[in-house]
């Protein structure tokens, strides 16, 4: 008989601050984001989507980035895991709105 370690599902609770990218104009606002209950096994593709269905962000309308005393330490891809995103335990994560004359899009979310 052979014994098998049971995978166990860790939740992650994530807190954030969107920035957005006009700060000039009367109806700037800082939005603090709280999203309750993702898996930590869950790619940051799936974090996105999570904004997008609780606050109508468009998911490439930001960039995620790890900010600590005033220095960017990591800028996340889709690719990579919630785990990798909260493993940091110094700082704030931001989400940096990118201007919209950019015109961003991301690649098909695979």
């Amino acid at each position: 008989m052979v014994s098998l370690p049971i995978p166990i599902t860790k939740y992650e609770k994530i807190d954030a601050f969107f920035i957005q990218s006009d700060m000039n104009t009367g109806t700037y606002n800082n939005y603090k984001l709280h999203i309750n209950k993702i898996k930590d096994t869950d790619r940051v593709a799936d974090f996105r989507t999570r904004v997008h269905e609780l606050y109508g962000l468009d998911p490439s309308s930001y960039m995620i980035t790890w900010v600590f005393d005033m220095k960017l330490i990591n800028i996340y891809n889709n690719q990579q895991t919630i785990k990798e995103m909260t493993e940091n335990n110094k700082g704030v994560m931001l989400l940096f709105e990118i201007p919209k004359e950019l015109n961003p899009k991301m690649p098909p979310i695979t």
